[in-house]
């Protein structure tokens, strides 16, 4: 329930349709959703979860889901941020690191967007998947 109602509240005020298209500010934003959607839904698992289904209906495309699992893949670290506030030096130290991993490769990943569409697509004529 609390899933339904979290993307329910989320697909009120975000038109996913305006980032229709594959331009890296279409994705940057696409990137930002992900990571609301995971801080509402408490949990990157039902966000990808989601993003799937999104995928698989045919209401984004490849590089679109992966903009949004990055932005979901970064979205898990605010619960690390917050759970380190009032806690040990080496506990911040720790959450740091999960903060800065996580946004050094999905910024990698980001820039690998156009990249890593057309190789998925070519790997899947080839593995003649449909």
């Amino acid at each position: 329930d609390t899933l339904q109602l979290g993307m329910k509240e989320l697909g009120q005020h975000i038109d996913l349709s305006a980032f229709a298209g594959d331009t890296i500010v279409q994705h940057f934003f696409l990137a930002i959703i992900g990571i609301i959607m995971t801080v509402i839904v408490q949990s990157s698992s039902a966000a990808v979860a989601t993003t799937l289904i999104a995928l698989s209906a045919g209401t984004i495309n490849l590089s679109q889901a992966m903009a949004l699992v990055i932005g979901q893949n970064i979205g898990t670290t605010v619960t690390a941020a917050i759970a380190c506030i009032g806690s040990t030096i080496a506990a911040k130290k720790t959450a740091f690191v999960h903060v800065f991993f996580n946004i050094v490769t999905g910024i990698i990943v980001f820039l690998l967007i156009p990249v890593l569409t057309i190789l998925m697509n070519k790997l899947t004529l080839i593995a003649a998947i449909e």
